[in-house]
């Protein structure tokens, strides 16, 4: 520390960052955003992201999707993609 000779002192050469939010779009950077230590400031994912837990906690899900592919037979994706597609709408 060095004092400025004020009621303040100020440590020299550092300065607190702000801590970042992060909003994470892909599942696939999801993971390598918890590999790099910073799955903590993750506070929203997409809906396909299931993985790692950690990163998982408290982020908030900010996508959806129509289309569930768990729920849906094929031919139903295919009318509901292509419906979408012919009527210029967005896949999500």
């Amino acid at each position: 520390m060095v004092s400025t000779g004020g009621e303040q002192d100020q440590a020299v050469g550092t300065q607190q960052q702000p801590q970042l939010n992060i909003v994470s779009l892909l599942p696939s950077i999801t993971e390598v955003l918890s590999s790099l230590g910073v799955a903590q400031q993750i506070v929203g994912i997409t809906h396909e992201c299931d993985y790692p837990p950690a990163a998982l906690e408290g982020a908030r899900v900010v996508t959806t999707s129509e289309i569930s592919p768990h729920e849906m037979t094929q031919e139903e994706i295919h009318k509901a993609i292509c419906g979408s597609l012919l009527n210029g709408h967005s896949l999500e």
